[in-house]
This record gives C-alpha cells, sequence and structure tokens, in this order.
C-alpha cells in the first residue's frame, strides 16, 4: 500500500475528516494549490478532533466552529508520518475525483466547443446555413449562448441539435413549402422538435432569422413571418387576412376555382395560410392593391375597391404570415401596393416594416402623410414611452407623420380618412 492510500485510509477511519477533505478537494479546484479557508460551523467533536491532529493549532478546536486554511493543514500533514505524501493527491484520492482547477475546465470546456462548432461548420461547408453559423460564432448572437449551455450539458447531444437545425436551414432552400409538424419528422423522427417552446425550434427560429437577414424574433407574429419566408407553415388555420379583388394562382397557373368566385364578385374572402400552401402567384386586375390596417376601414373601402379594379387586403394591425405572402406574391407581380395604417407609433412602426420589407417593389404607404394627420381630429395623448417607438421608424415616406405626431403628442386615426379614400379611389387618383 502506498503512503498516499495509507494517509488516506486513516482519514477514512476517523468520520470527522469526510467535510474536512471534501472541503480541501474543493479549494484545490478553485486555487489550484494549497490555498484559501477552510471554514465549518456547527463543527461536531469529531471534527474538531480531525483539525486537531493536523493542524495543532495554538488553541485547539472546539464545537461549534474550526477554521484553518488550507496551507496550514498541508504544513500541519508534513509533521506527521504522511509528510511526504502530496496533499492535493490524497484530496483526490479521498473524494474519489482527479482535481481540475477552473482554468483547466475553462480551458478543456473551450476545446470541446471549438471542436463541435468546427465538425458542423465542415460539414455544413458552402451550405445554405453557413452565414448563421458564421454569425453566431463571431457576434456571439443567434442562439449562440443557448447551444454552448447544451455543449456544457452534453457536447454529442449538442451536436446533434445543431446538425438537425443546419439540416432543417439547409431544406428551406428553393423548396416547396412544408409544415413545421412534417419538417421536424422528416429530419428527426420526432414530429415536435423544431416546436418554437423546445431549444432546438428556437435555435432553427434564430437561424433562419439570421439568414435572412430579418429581425430576432420576440412576438408571435415576428415569428410567423420567419416562417412565412421560408414557406414554413406552424399553423395553417389561424392566420388569415381579409381580401377583396385578389386573385390566387395555383402551381399549375391556373386561378383558384374557388377565390375566382370571390374576386368576380368583390365579395369578401378570408385567405389563410392553409389556402395558400399550393398558390405560387397573385394578382388583382387593376394592377393596384390597397392593404389598411383597419377592419372597419376595410369594409368600408370594399365597395369602391372593387367597382374601380383595385384589390383591396386588411392586415388588422401586424401582418399575419398570410398576408406576408400575399404582398410577396402581388409585390412580385407587378402590383402597386398602397399601405394605410393608424397615426400612432405602433402603427407607423407596421407601415415603416412593410415599406422596408418590401423597398425593392413599388409599394408606398397613402394617406399617412403630415397633411393627412393635420387635416383629422387627435385622439389621446401618447405617453412618452410609445412616442420613443417613433425612434425606429426609419422610411423616408413617413418622416413628416413622425415629426408631426411628435409635435402635437396625440394620436389619429385612419377611420377619419375614409371619405377622403373613397373618394381618391372613385376618382382613380391614387397617387
Amino acid at each position: 500500500m502506498s503512503e498516499t492510500q495509507k494517509c488516506v485510509e486513516h482519514f477514512k477511519s476517523k468520520s470527522g475528516y469526510a467535510r474536512i477533505m471534501a472541503s480541501i478537494h474543493k479549494q484545490y479546484c478553485k486555487y489550484g494549490e494549497a490555498k484559501g479557508n477552510i471554514v465549518i460551523s456547527e463543527a461536531s467533536a469529531e471534527k474538531c478532533d480531525a483539525a486537531n491532529e493536523i493542524v495543532n493549532p495554538k488553541n485547539p478546536f472546539v464545537p461549534p466552529l474550526v477554521k484553518f486554511s488550507v496551507r496550514d493543514f498541508e504544513e500541519g500533514l508534513r509533521k506527521t508520518s504522511f509528510g511526504n505524501v502530496d496533499l492535493r493527491y490524497i484530496a483526490e484520492a479521498y473524494c474519489g475525483k482527479k482535481i481540475f482547477t477552473k482554468k483547466e475546465v475553462s480551458a478543456a470546456t473551450k476545446e470541446v466547443k471549438n471542436a463541435v462548432f468546427n465538425r458542423v461548420e465542415e460539414r455544413n461547408a458552402e451550405c445554405f446555413c453557413e452565414k448563421w453559423l458564421k454569425e453566431m460564432v463571431f457576434r456571439k448572437s443567434f442562439g449562440y449562448k443557448s447551444i454552448i449551455r447544451e455543449i456544457t450539458a452534453s457536447p454529442n447531444e449538442a451536436e446533434e441539435m445543431l446538425e438537425n437545425v443546419c439540416k432543417a436551414i439547409n431544406s428551406r432552400q428553393n423548396t416547396e413549402p412544408v409544415q413545421l409538424a412534417v419538417l421536424s419528422a422528416e429530419i428527426t423522427g420526432d414530429s415536435h422538435y423544431f416546436d418554437n417552446t423546445r431549444i432546438a425550434g428556437k435555435l432553427l427560429l434564430k437561424g433562419l432569422a439570421c439568414t435572412a437577414g430579418m429581425p430576432k424574433s420576440k412576438h408571435a407574429e415576428e415569428e410567423k413571418a420567419i416562417y412565412a419566408e421560408f414557406g414554413i407553415e406552424p399553423d395553417n388555420i389561424s392566420s388569415m387576412t381579409a381580401a377583396v379583388g385578389i386573385r390566387l394562382y395555383k402551381s399549375d397557373k391556373c386561378e383558384h376555382p374557388a377565390f375566382k368566385i370571390f374576386a368576380d364578385t368583390g365579395e369578401i374572402c378570408l385567405i389563410a395560410m392553409a389556402n395558400l400552401m399550393d398558390i405560387r402567384g397573385a394578382d388583382t386586375d387593376g394592377k393596384t392593391v390597397i392593404a389598411v390596417e383597419n377592419p372597419m376601414v376595410f369594409t368600408a373601402l370594399s365597395g369602391a375597391a372593387f367597382k374601380h379594379g383595385y384589390g383591396l387586403i386588411c392586415t388588422s394591425g401586424q401582418l399575419k404570415a398570410s398576408g406576408i405572402k400575399l404582398l410577396q406574391m402581388l409585390a412580385t407581380a407587378g402590383c402597386k401596393i398602397l399601405y394605410a395604417g393608424d397615426f400612432d407609433p405602433e402603427g407607423l412602426q407596421i407601415a415603416d416594416k412593410i415599406l422596408r420589407r418590401f423597398s425593392g417593389y413599388d409599394v408606398h404607404a397613402w394617406h399617412m402623410s403630415a397633411d393627412d394627420y393635420n387635416a383629422i381630429e387627435k385622439g389621446d395623448e401618447i405617453t412618452e414611452a410609445r412616442l420613443n417607438k417613433l425612434s425606429s421608424v426609419q422610411s423616408a415616406e413617413l418622416a413628416s407623420a413622425v415629426n408631426s405626431i411628435r409635435s402635437e403628442r396625440r394620436a389619429a386615426y385612419q377611420e377619419l380618412l375614409v371619405s377622403q379614400m373613397i373618394y381618391d379611389i372613385s376618382h382613380e387618383s391614387l397617387d
């Protein structure tokens, strides 16, 4: 039996050493040397006797407190028959755990993390997900903290998760729309794998947002917008957009027969993402589409819009996924799109998002100028917190309205412009 083992057996023969040795092991892990203090409150007589045997203080320890430095214990050990044994080895053998300093653990963890990222990046070089992988590591963002926690807990499982997210992102390049559950099942065998309540689902959303250069998802509608950008359908039913005079074309370039009837008659229809799964294009007879925020305004304009050959869409506040896809198809078809919203910070933010999202198309604000704002009665005063939201509005078309609202500090609503809107539609002066 080695001297180290003899010392360990001696300490284990006395119950008072258990807490002491565990504390010494912890201090070695913290400092990497015989450093730090051992403090045991409510110490029993056995613990006091054990400490007294090695430390040999001037005043023997008595219950309920034992306090000494690891260095004191090391020096005391040298004066015993075990004086040639390294305290670090004794602590490791006693506790049955090798001592790794925090620095050593950090270095080893960093090496594992780098190895995981390097392997995943190598397997996905020049793939659709490559931008996300590089941005995530470089910026320490887009899900970096989440995957690091997973790597720390289980490197192999984390690497598999990262690879599955990459497969999902790669599958979204120039492909047909797919339901989120189907995508999950096809890649992992688990239809709930990419649910947005799971880590993998959150990583997928962040990865898709990064790949598309879209804002990180903070709200349900933003999540739907990210999914819609890549043809992923988390929910085919609840995302609905009201429309008049919109023609939908199927993958075989034939007009959808059901929606053709609505377009021909001018009746209001509700278009869900489920209806758009096989739709490859949208258009309107007059090549102009009016999009409004408010359902009441939409209803009031529907008759005049249809009579004069204009398409009409209601966003009902924030754009739904179905609304985004419709506007994208209409803009791609060369339609002129005019958006009208409320004169409040939230309304201008929605308008700004639409104008910036479709900046390369013929998309404009409509009846959202300072002149329009000044022409109608003002509503409630806007709080400072809400006014601060106007700083995020970047579109030049909305600048005059932003300045007027900041000056007046009051909201105004598009319902009061309905008469002017109907007049413009009827006289076909939609500039």
